[in-house]
């Protein structure tokens, strides 16, 4: 127990350090794992919390609305709710901005967001009796991969995922459907655009495996061709609910000035190579070992990885994706990394390594312009003035 209450006193006064020593504990004590992911997750949501985004980030528009919101009646809500189709999403910006603490928002969302994925890797670890090893490894991609300051800017998209990628994993690994249709129900009220994750999952479900090879061949034609698809539809049908997905297309698919930086160098390429890294887990934990997961969740991950590898060219929105199959496919990589030493395994682990050397520098850069140190530096200061001069301060 010294370790959990050197974890609170750590956490309190000193954020970033409480971050490597909740990790540390989080992957190496067994018994407290699931205590170390509430531990971890405060630690990453105290850093959000401090944050105070500039102009060109996401979060800085949030804060915005949430102030228009601060202004207004809980009638304002329902007409914008109307317009963007995402209740969830604007009925949180409008309970947090009546705290007038905007802040809040981005601590609530990092926490939860954060604790879902660990706690998915505890669970699991727990229940398949996972080694530290393969622990170890799939919490340093999945925190790698993520990149932090991508999520709490934007807060939203990943956030729906998240609680995808957890409904998912309470249905197939906990057998508790009606809590994980909780969690896949509110995922495209959090974000609209995620209404193809939720028709992935129920076409999935059709039990013949001729139409479930059937769908898999249309979604891959679909995804070649999505643009057209969705133009034609727009003209077809004058519908607020289709020209808001023909809206958020030309947003996320083809607009922005992220376009071509996605489509150039380094970043293309490693994110290719994550979709490629869980596609091949997802083959030598079914071929090559004697781990059996459940089909459809397996069918599931890999129409995510396909479907993305396919948009990879021609849409800036497959880094999203990108995203939702390496917190989907946790499941897969714990069995990965489970096994002994192969050759398969140390081919993969030497891919591994790759990818991460390459997300890890992008973390810290991205940290950095996000002048994030400063800000929780310059907030220690200010808490460690107050206690000096009995809590008042200017």
């Amino acid at each position: 127990m010294i370790f959990v209450l050197l974890s609170f006193l750590i956490t309190i006064f000193f954020p970033i350090l409480s971050l490597i020593y909740n990790l540390f504990c989080f992957i190496f004590i067994k018994n407290y794992r699931k205590l170390f992911a509430i531990l971890l997750s405060i630690s990453i949501s105290s850093i959000a919390y401090v944050w105070n985004p500039a102009e060109n980030y996401d979060l800085y528009h949030w804060h915005l609305e949430m102030l228009k919101f601060s202004n207004n009646n809980f009638k304002y809500l329902i007409e914008i709710i109307k317009n963007n189709f995402e209740p969830l999403n604007y009925f949180l910006k409008y309970i947090f901005s009546k705290t007038g603490n905007f802040n809040l928002i981005q601590a609530f969302v990092s926490f939860f967001g954060y604790f879902e994925i660990l706690w998915i890797i505890q669970d699991y670890s727990k229940k398949k009796n996972i080694s530290i090893f393969s622990v170890s490894l799939v919490t340093g991609f999945i925190l790698s991969t993520i990149q932090f300051v991508n999520f709490i800017s934007g807060l939203w998209f990943i956030f729906a995922i998240i609680n995808f990628s957890t409904g998912i994993y309470l249905e197939y690994f906990c057998n508790n459907k009606k809590i994980a249709l909780i969690f896949i129900v509110i995922t495209p009220l959090i974000h609209i655009s995620t209404i193809y994750v939720i028709l992935v999952y129920i076409l999935a479900h059709i039990k013949s495996d001729k139409k479930i090879k059937s769908f898999l061949l249309v979604v891959l034609i679909c995804s070649m061709f999505v643009g057209n698809i969705i133009v034609f539809i727009d003209k077809m049908i004058n519908n607020n609910i289709v020209h808001y997905i023909r809206h958020l297309y030309d947003t996320y698919f083809l607009q922005g000035s992220q376009y071509d930086y996605l489509h150039s160098g380094k970043n293309f390429i490693f994110s290719m190579f994550r979709l490629v890294f869980v596609l091949l887990s997802v083959y030598i934990v079914e071929k090559k070992t004697n781990v059996k997961l459940n089909r459809k969740y397996l069918l599931i991950v890999s129409i995510f990885c396909v479907s993305t590898l396919v948009i990879i060219f021609s849409s800036k929105i497959y880094i999203r994706y990108a995203i939702l199959v390496s917190i989907i496919g946790i499941p897969i990589l714990l069995e990965l990394f489970n096994k002994k030493i192969t050759k398969n395994l140390s081919l993969m682990i030497m891919f591994y390594i790759i990818i991460l050397l390459y997300y890890i520098p992008i973390q810290y850069i991205g940290i950095k312009a996000a002048k994030i140190p400063e800000q929780v530096y310059s907030n220690i200061n200010k808490n460690i003035f107050s206690l000096e001069n009995g809590g008042i301060h200017e």
